[in-house]
């Protein structure tokens, strides 16, 4: 079940988040350094308000919010994650940021082809959402080079679409 693992790619490792985990940030970033032996950056994270989609202990979600490390830094550059379980349309909507320093060096593209792998194996999930956060010019990249489209959604923001038999599931 995706959100219960760690992902591993070629240069991250995708850690679902914990509630354990964001407590120890908030009494101090050099506890979380300390429990997930990696460097956390002072920018870390950039949108805390995704920490409302960790879950709460004792629960398995089914779509979770993962911490992005680089192996090579061994350091958090990131996040990337659900905003919550599937919609009515049989889509989940996702939301990810990297650290401006490690930004034009392919780890969201990485980060998310690791997540997408795994969402697309739900064989109920027929669409994946992503909102733009951050720096939309980079992130229109991104979504172009992974398929999505741009499609009006949630209050008319412009959202990016990949609907399973575009990502080729």
């Amino acid at each position: 079940m995706l959100g219960t693992q760690e992902i591993v790619t070629a240069r991250l490792k995708l850690i679902p988040h914990q509630r354990e985990w964001v407590q120890l940030y908030l009494r101090g970033p050099q506890q979380l350094a300390e429990r997930l032996e990696v460097k956390v950056p002072v920018a870390w994270p950039m949108f805390p308000e995704l920490f409302a989609y960790v879950p709460d202990p004792g629960t398995i979600p089914k779509f979770h919010y993962f911490m992005v490390v680089s192996l090579e830094e061994n350091s958090l550059i990131g996040e990337i994650g659900y905003k919550g379980d599937p919609a009515e349309d049989d889509g989940v909507r996702m939301a990810y940021a990297i650290l401006p320093e490690f930004r034009q060096r392919g780890f969201a593209t990485e980060a998310l082809q690791a997540v997408l792998k795994h969402t697309f194996t739900d064989p109920d999930l027929n669409n994946v959402y992503v909102g733009p956060l951050g720096n939309a010019q980079n992130a229109e990249h991104v979504m172009e080079g992974l398929g999505f489209q741009v499609v009006p959604r949630y209050d008319n923001d412009h959202w990016w679409k990949l609907a399973r038999r575009r990502h080729g599931q």
